[in-house]
């Protein structure tokens, strides 16, 4: 899937485990295991009793320092196409977890408030949240490039 469009996930038969956390650190990598995966689009989803009795608790996405490592603009957009299927997804699914869809904020810490920011600018993610933070960052602090500078 590296450089193509995200699919959705297909069916499956009886109950998934998910009671693994996904753990995306560098941790494992500090011991010589190498656990990479093409199969990297992972979220996790934390909730309480009490929303989940209501349906009705404000959504908190949390997008972590995530940037391209190249100002290649042909291939410079797919953690942004990958993260808009990840928002669609919430949009369609949190209620199951107690969230209201009609309250989802992004979030954003340094490099991650550079992304929350180029989503909320972009026309494709309208109506897949309602409010941002940015901590640290803003789309602004990346300089304009286009494809005749590459």
């Amino acid at each position: 899937m590296r450089y193509r469009a995200p699919a959705p996930r297909t069916k499956w038969d009886g109950i998934l485990d998910v009671s693994c956390i996904f753990n995306a650190s560098d941790a494992n990598r500090l011991y010589g295991i190498n656990i990479m995966s093409e199969d990297c689009l992972h979220l996790n989803v934390f909730s309480v009793k009490s929303c989940t009795m209501t349906s009705m608790c404000p959504v908190m996405v949390g997008i972590l320092n995530v940037m391209p490592q190249s100002l290649n603009a042909s291939n410079n957009n797919y953690y942004l196409i990958d993260q808009i299927e990840a928002l669609k997804w919430v949009k369609r699914e949190i209620n199951r977890f107690g969230g209201d869809p009609k309250r989802i904020t992004l979030v954003g810490i340094g490099a991650g408030a550079i992304n929350v920011d180029q989503l909320a600018l972009s026309p494709l993610t309208n109506g897949l949240f309602q409010q941002i933070a940015l901590l640290g960052g803003s789309a602004a602090m990346i300089p304009y490039i286009d494809d005749c500078q590459l």
